[in-house]
C-alpha cells in the first residue's frame, strides 16, 4: 500500500487477477452505453486517465486547501492493480471508474468525469457499471470513501442508496465512508 493512497484496514485488499472481467463483459457494457464508449482501460490510457482525473478534481483544490488524493495517484499502477474502466467520447477519455475487489465487498476507489462532460449522465453510467461488476463478481455491497468537502458527491451517493458508515481523518484528508448493499 502506498502512503499517498491510504485506506483503513477494513478496506485493505487481497488483490487477485481471478476477478478480472472476462471478454463477455462487453455484452454487459453494451446495455449501459453504446458499444465502445465504456471499456476496460489499457496501459496506454494512463496519461489520458490522469488528465481526466486532474480536470475532474481540480475544482476541489481551493475548497480542500490541498490537492485531492486522486490527483496524486499513479494511474499506470492503478491499471495494473485494479479494475479500471474508461468512458470515451470520440477518442477522448472523459470518465474513469476504478474498482478494487476486497475481502467482503467491492471498493469503488474512484469515479471521475471530465468537467466538460459532467451533467450528461456519464457518472451515473459508470456507477451503474460498478454495481453490475460488483454483482457479477459475487459481492453484495460496494464501499467508497470521499472527502467531506465534496458535499455534492456525498448527496449524490445518498440519493443512489449509499449510507454513511464512518468519518475519519487519514493523512490530512477528512474522509466520509459509505456503503451500498445490493439486492
Amino acid at each position: 500500500m502506498r502512503l499517498t493512497d491510504p485506506k483503513p484496514s477494513s478496506f485493505e485488499s487481497e488483490l487477485s487477477h481471478e476477478n478480472d472481467p472476462p471478454q463477455e463483459n462487453a455484452q454487459i457494457l453494451e446495455k449501459i452505453s453504446p458499444p465502445g464508449n465504456i471499456r476496460r482501460a489499457k496501459l496506454f490510457d494512463a496519461s489520458p486517465i490522469t488528465r481526466c482525473v486532474k480536470a475532474a478534481y481540480s475544482g476541489y483544490i481551493a475548497r480542500m486547501d490541498r490537492t485531492p488524493a486522486p490527483m496524486l495517484h499513479n494511474y499506470l499502477n492503478k491499471i495494473l492493480t485494479c479494475q479500471v474502466f474508461v468512458k470515451e467520447q470520440g477518442q477522448e477519455v472523459i470518465g474513469v471508474l476504478i474498482l478494487l475487489p476486497q475481502y467482503r465487498s467491492m471498493l469503488l476507489e474512484n469515479v471521475a468525469v471530465h468537467p466538460k462532460a459532467q451533467g450528461q449522465g456519464f457518472g451515473r453510467q459508470l456507477l451503474q457499471l460498478a454495481e453490475l461488476e460488483t454483482r457479477r463478481q459475487g459481492f453484495q455491497s460496494i464501499e467508497l470513501y470521499t472527502n467531506v468537502c465534496m458535499k455534492e458527491n456525498i448527496e449524490l451517493y445518498r440519493q443512489l442508496g449509499y449510507s454513511e458508515t464512518d468519518r475519519k481523518l487519514i493523512q490530512g484528508y477528512d474522509r466520509v465512508f459509505m456503503t451500498k448493499y445490493l439486492p
